[in-house]
């Protein structure tokens, strides 16, 4: 039966959920129409009808089902997600089994009224895979997409009303699935990469991981997940960490036959299904199931999963060491230990918390004769360092010293990393691992009682423009080729980026690349400032973003399948497969870098083409002439 406590709590979520749905526009009953006819009969849902037909899914549907329920996005929504272009192509009969792909994913079989949904917290699409639907903020979403109208009933099922298309999500590692998922799991997220687990969970595997929701997280009492998380409680937290991740791929049937799971942390726990047929683990109900990545599954659960006992650690962990403390229990980085002492900079470590960037001993043996850091670590070198040496060594020693605590994958999220020197180096992803202006990281995310080490396998030579160098604008301006992308920058109000500090390494478009968008005989200046005048600023600010973005990032530093982030969030991927040829290529657009010049605040790479959706194509004369 089902208990008090969670008759209580869905009692509370159904009525949460009664009061969000009030606010939404119920769509009426028409009980005598199908599904598909409700949304054929719709002006607003001309683009959803007529996909479900192409794809043969409104047959499907009512031969294969006795109910459905239809997330259906509206034209606006489809218009807010895709290009008209991208839209027409979909419908193209090659791309057929990619709409019915994306269709399947709007579609759940059954009756499912919104506060059911969210209450069950999720439902599964014809495709097999799970939809976690969640309410925040007076909202209900379906992963990235708002309910903007619910519960329009209709003799074969009901239509829930969405403001954004669902995609089908790219197949990614258990660590960046969850990264996508941090509205509503960002806690656990956070805490896997306070110690270090989350470079784990980019591992081949398989695992399956059950991660408690943010709620599930601020209900833990004695101790509470803030006293888990502070930094003297590493070794804990990583402990209750591991009792939540199973090695291997443990699905839901698996779970319903109620197997015993051991854990990373080598404790037992066990699946089972209550007389109300809810699937729990130990205390927790699984609230999401089977959310699918290339390395494994991830669960939700509603509780966290407390170790009854933890086991006495056999030897003292990084975690409960202060970062000098690491360096020196570190092999590979004992030199640059001694480099960091003779710097006199142990009491500022082990006060303010520090990601160190540590070079590895075999680099240092290789730095040229008389380099600073080779020279004071060399064996034989002994006495202390003084007067001016001792403010060279701790200047050359800072560029290695990142304010705060910083993961790679956070490093590589923001790109820019600001460190003590005052440069600003450049976080990239390359494949699984991660590279720092153009230096490996060998060994990432060790984690210290405050701060943390990463270790690299070349020296940092920070990159900084001259002095008296013309900053961005300055230079765009003098070189009278870029009135089209300044006037952008002018009609988004975004001028200002151009001159800042920085760094800021920008995507240039010339203005003749904007030819296809403005006319090829049209680049004068009233026809740019047309141009311009008739698009919207949001949508300017977008495409600018796009072409931004944060710290140097060098041509050269660029490899081949490489990820660059955008102001915009896009992720730009490099494409070296054509000898001679850097390409960058983005959801809608590519375009290639031509040249690159160093400016006073940054770097400006000269591109081809602008990343923005393919023009439209010019009318041809018989056309052209139907509109005069």
């Amino acid at each position: 039966m089902l208990g008090r406590s969670n008759f209580m709590v869905a009692l509370k979520v159904s009525a949460l959920l009664a009061v969000v749905a009030a606010g939404l526009p119920h769509l009426g009953c028409a009980s005598e129409r199908t599904v598909q006819q409700s949304l054929e009969q719709r002006d607003s849902f001309r683009t959803t009808a007529a996909a479900l037909r192409a794809t043969g899914l409104d047959k499907r549907m009512a031969e294969e089902h006795e109910y459905v329920t239809i997330f259906a996005p509206n034209d606006a929504a489809w218009e807010a997600s895709f290009t008209t272009e991208e839209v027409e192509s979909l419908f193209e009969e090659a791309r057929r089994d990619e709409l019915r792909e994306l269709m399947e994913l709007h579609i759940v079989p059954g009756w499912h009224t919104l506060s059911q949904l969210a209450t069950q917290r999720q439902a599964r699409t014809l495709r097999g895979e799970p939809l976690a639907v969640t309410h925040a903020g007076g909202h209900v979403r379906v992963r990235e997409s708002t309910v903007v109208a619910a519960d329009q009933a209709s003799s074969n099922g009901v239509v829930h009303v969405l403001d954004r298309v669902l995609v089908p999500r790219a197949p990614q590692p258990i660590a960046e699935v969850l990264l996508e998922r941090a509205d509503t799991l960002g806690k656990f997220t956070a805490a896997l990469e306070q110690v270090g687990l989350d470079e784990r969970l980019r591992e081949p595997g398989p695992y399956t991981v059950f991660v408690p929701d943010d709620a599930a997280v601020e209900r833990l009492e004695e101790p509470s997940w803030q006293e888990l998380t502070a930094p003297g409680n590493r070794p804990l937290l990583r402990a209750v960490l591991e009792q939540h991740i199973v090695p291997g791929q443990v699905d839901e049937a698996a779970l319903e036959q109620e197997p015993q799971l051991t854990t990373l942390a080598g404790t037992t726990l066990r699946a089972h299904l209550t007389q109300a047929e809810t699937l729990r683990l130990e205390h927790a109900s699984v609230v999401v199931t089977g959310v699918e990545a290339t390395n494994g599954l991830v669960h939700v659960l509603n509780r966290v999963l407390m170790p009854e006992a933890l086991p006495e650690p056999e030897t003292r962990t990084y975690e409960q060491m202060s970062v000098m403390q690491a360096l020196g229990e570190i092999d590979e980085v004992r030199r640059f230990a001694r480099a960091v002492e003779l710097a006199e900079l142990e009491e500022e470590l082990e006060a303010q918390e520090t990601t160190v960037l540590a070079v590895d001993d075999n680099v240092i043996d290789r730095l040229p004769e008389g380099n600073l850091l080779r020279e004071v670590t060399e064996e034989g070198a002994t006495g202390r360092v003084r007067g001016q040496r001792l403010e060279q060594l701790r200047e050359a020693l800072s560029v290695y010293l990142v304010p705060g605590t910083q993961s790679t994958a956070q490093m590589r999220a923001a790109q820019a990393v600001p460190t003590r020197h005052g440069a600003v180096l450049t976080a990239l992803a390359d494949g699984r691992q991660t590279r720092i202006d153009d230096v490996l990281v060998t060994r990432a995310n060790i984690v210290c009682e405050v701060g943390m080490l990463h270790v690299l396998d070349d020296a940092l030579e920070p990159f900084v423009s001259p002095p008296g160098t013309p900053t961005t604008n300055e230079v765009l301006r003098d070189a009278g080729v870029f009135e089209v992308l300044l006037a952008l920058f002018e009609a988004a109000g975004m001028e200002e980026a151009l001159s800042a500090e920085g760094p800021l390494t920008l995507l240039a478009p010339p203005d003749d690349a904007f030819a296809p968008y403005i006319g090829e005989e049209e680049l004068e200046a009233e026809h740019i400032q047309a141009w311009v005048e008739g698009l919207e600023r949001d949508e300017i600010r977008a495409w600018l973003q796009r072409h931004m973005l944060a710290g140097w990032v060098r041509a050269n530093w660029l490899r081949d399948g490489q990820e660059a982030v955008a102001q915009s969030g896009e992720r730009l991927l490099v494409d070296r497969s054509e000898p001679g040829t850097l390409r960058l290529v983005v959801r809608d657009a590519e375009a290639v870098i031509e040249e690159s010049d160093v400016v006073g605040n940054g770097l400006v790479h000269i591109l081809d083409s602008p990343l923005l959706p393919p023009a439209p194509e010019p009318l041809d004369d018989e056309t052209a002439n139907e509109f005069e």
